[in-house]
């Protein structure tokens, strides 16, 4: 009964990350702290994804170890990016804490623009633009 009045309420997104959910959640009902706490266990869980992977892979990477796992981490994060609109991505690069410590002074491209004509910020916090 409930499915055919509200199907909004039982749609299953499979590819839905369950972080990216809980961080949206948070977002959404204005908890700046909870979002933040959530952005912290996003980016130390890819720190972590990385240590792991460099383990795995050990031997078959020809940068260091440390180099690999920054790299895999990355990725990681990359992978959560793309769940995200572009405004979401610059949101939770701009939450406070290990986000924000780690994308600082980023230029992001503006609706409609192509990657070579980003425009250049007057300074680091990319104001100006």
């Amino acid at each position: 009964e409930v499915s055919r009045l509200r199907p909004d309420r039982f749609r299953i997104d499979p590819s839905a990350r369950p972080d990216v959910m809980a961080w949206r959640a948070a977002r959404e009902r204005g908890d700046g702290e909870l979002a933040g706490a959530i952005a912290d266990e996003m980016f130390d869980r890819s720190n972590s994804h990385g240590e792991n992977i460099s383990i795995l892979d050990r031997g078959t990477y020809t940068v260091t170890r440390t180099t690999y796992s920054q790299q895999k981490a990355k990725e990681y994060r990359e992978v959560i990016f793309a769940q995200l609109s572009r405004e979401e991505t610059f949101a939770l690069k701009c939450t406070d804490g290990k986000f924000n410590t780690a994308y600082r002074g980023t230029i992001r491209a503006q609706d409609r623009q192509s990657f070579g004509k980003w425009p250049r910020p007057d300074n680091a916090l990319g104001q100006g633009l």
